[in-house]
C-alpha cells in the first residue's frame, strides 16, 4: 500500500509551501486519497503536469509575442515579457525534476563521484611513485643493474613513474586541480635507496 502523508508533509518534501500543494490539489494536479497525498503518485503527476504546461504554453507565448512588453537583457538581446516568465517557469519545472531525481538517488552531487575516485587513486599512486625505490634494490640484487647504475636506473624509473602520473593528469583535469597528481619539479624527495 502507498504512504499517505499529509499536505504540509509532502510541502516540506517537496520544498514548496503548503499553499502551493493546496493550490495543485484544488487545481486537480495532485489527487488525494481520503483527505492525503501518496507521495510517489503525486510526484509523478506534478512532473505530467509540467510537461502538459511546457507544451501548452508554447503557442501561448508565441499568441502574446506581440501585445507583450519587451526587456533588454545584459547581453543586449531583448525578450517579451511572456517569453522571460516562460524561461523562468521552465527553469522553476527543471529544478523540480532534479530536486526529485536527487530525492530518489538518481542524481548525485558531481564532487561525490570526483572525491570517491580521490580516495580510491590515492593507495594507487603512492604504489606507482614508489616503484623505482622498490625495484631498483632489487634489479641490483639480481645482477640487472650495476651498483655503480643504481643511481641511474633509480632516476629513470622515477620518471617513467611521473609519466605515468602526469598522463592521469591531463585525462582527469579536475584532479590535477585538486592536487593529486604531482608534478616531478615540484618533488624533491629522490632518494636512491641503499642496495643492502
Amino acid at each position: 500500500m502507498a504512504k499517505l502523508i499529509s499536505r504540509a508533509q509532502f510541502a516540506r518534501k517537496m520544498g514548496l509551501s503548503k499553499a502551493r500543494i493546496t493550490q495543485l490539489v484544488k487545481g486537480g494536479v495532485i489527487s488525494l486519497v481520503n483527505g492525503k497525498i501518496d507521495a510517489e503518485k503525486a510526484e509523478g503527476e506534478i512532473l505530467g503536469s509540467i510537461d502538459r504546461r511546457v507544451d501548452s504554453t508554447k503557442g501561448k507565448a508565441r499568441l502574446r509575442k506581440k501585445s507583450s512588453p519587451r526587456l533588454t537583457e545584459g547581453n543586449g538581446q531583448t525578450q517579451t515579457l511572456t517569453e522571460a516568465r516562460r524561461q523562468t517557469e521552465l527553469l522553476k519545472a527543471e529544478l523540480l525534476v532534479l530536486r526529485l531525481q536527487v530525492e530518489r538517488g538518481d542524481l548525485i552531487p558531481k564532487n561525490e563521484p570526483i572525491e570517491w575516485f580521490i580516495s580510491a587513486f590515492m593507495p594507487v599512486k603512492h604504489a606507482i611513485m614508489n616503484f623505482a625505490a622498490r625495484m631498483t634494490p632489487h634489479l641490483v640484487q639480481a645482477g640487472l643493474v650495476t651498483p655503480e647504475n643504481q643511481k641511474e636506473t633509480f632516476i629513470l624509473l622515477r620518471s617513467e613513474c611521473y609519466s605515468m602520473i602526469r598522463e592521469l593528469g591531463k585525462a582527469v583535469p579536475e584532479f590535477r586541480r585538486k592536487g593529486v597528481f604531482l608534478d616531478e619539479e615540484n618533488d624533491h624527495r629522490v632518494e636512491v635507496p641503499d642496495p643492502g
